[in-house]
């Protein structure tokens, strides 16, 4: 998950969340920390999606907490 927030004309991207999950859609609407999202972004929440077809869930994990890093 990102917040967004315009910049000039170009947007700008703070990361707020990274994560693995088997159904994305749920695990955003369902996630412990939707509340402190809604209320504490400054722009609008846009998502970024990555399938990894073929990784299990360990495999997945590993990356998220790369990418997180």
């Amino acid at each position: 998950m990102l917040d967004e927030r315009c910049h000039s004309v170009k947007p700008w991207h703070n990361p707020v969340c990274v994560g693995e999950a088997e159904r994305v859609q749920r695990e955003v609407c369902e996630h412990h920390d939707r509340e402190c999202w809604d209320g504490n972004v400054e722009g609008m929440i846009v998502f970024a999606v990555r399938r990894m077809d073929g990784l299990d869930a360990v495999h997945r994990g590993r990356i998220a907490t790369e990418v997180a890093a």
